[in-house]
C-alpha cells in the first residue's frame, strides 16, 4: 500500500517551523540593535542578554516537550503548545518595537523613565513563548514525517539528507582553508 504525503498538513507544519526561523532571524539581527543603540547597552552585556535564550532553550524545550507527550486535547496531544505559544509570541513580538519606539520617543520629549526593564521582561516572556511549542513542533513533524520515510525506505532518507550536508560541508571548510591560508600568507609578507 502506498502512502502518500498530505500536503496540507505539510503545509501547517511546515508554518511552525517558518515562524521559529523568522523569529530567530529577527532576534540573532534586530535586537542586539535595539539592546546597544536604543538602550545603549555595552556589547558584553548584549552578548549576556542574547544568550538568554539558549538558557532558557536548556530547561524549557524538555519540560514543555514533556508536557506535550503527556497532554490530550481534541486538538491533540502538541497542537495545543503551538496554538498558544504562536499566539503569545506574536503578541509579545509586537510589544518589542513598540517598546523600543517609545523609549526612542521618550529621548525626543526628555521623559525621564526608561523602559529598559519593561523591554526586558516582554523580552523574557517573547522567548518564553518560543519555547512553549519550539518543541511540540520538532515533535509533531517528526510523529508525521518518520512513518512516511520508514515507508520509503528510512536509509535512503539518511542519505538524501547526508550526502549534500557532507558536500556542502567540505565546500565550505575548504573555502575557508584556502581564505585563511591567503591571509596568513599576507599577514607574512607585510
Amino acid at each position: 500500500m502506498e502512502t502518500k504525503l498530505n500536503y496540507k498538513r505539510t503545509f501547517l507544519i511546515a508554518l511552525a517551523f517558518l515562524s521559529i526561523c523568522s523569529f530567530w532571524q529577527m532576534y540573532d539581527n534586530i535586537i542586539p540593535l535595539i539592546l546597544q543603540n536604543t538602550y545603549h547597552l555595552g556589547e558584553t552585556m548584549t552578548g549576556a542578554v542574547m544568550a538568554l535564550d539558549n538558557v532558557l532553550a536548556i530547561f524549557l524545550l524538555p519540560v514543555c516537550g514533556m508536557l506535550s507527550d503527556k497532554v490530550h486535547t481534541k486538538l491533540g496531544r502538541r497542537m495545543p503548545f503551538i496554538v498558544v505559544g504562536t499566539i503569545l509570541a506574536v503578541i509579545f513580538m509586537m510589544m518589542l518595537p513598540m517598546i523600543d519606539n517609545a523609549e526612542k520617543a521618550r529621548w525626543a520629549t526628555g521623559g525621564s523613565f526608561s523602559n529598559q526593564v519593561f523591554f526586558l521582561g516582554v523580552l523574557f516572556l517573547t522567548l518564553v513563548s518560543m519555547g512553549l511549542y519550539r518543541s511540540p513542533a520538532v515533535a509533531l513533524m517528526g510523529a508525521f514525517f518518520i512513518p512516511l520515510a520508514q515507508k520509503a525506505g528510512l536509509p535512503a532518507i539518511y542519505m538524501a539528507v547526508a550526502s549534500p550536508s557532507t558536500v556542502g560541508l567540505v565546500a565550505i571548510m575548504t573555502s575557508l582553508t584556502v581564505s585563511f591560508r591567503r591571509a596568513s600568507s599576507s599577514l607574512m609578507q607585510s
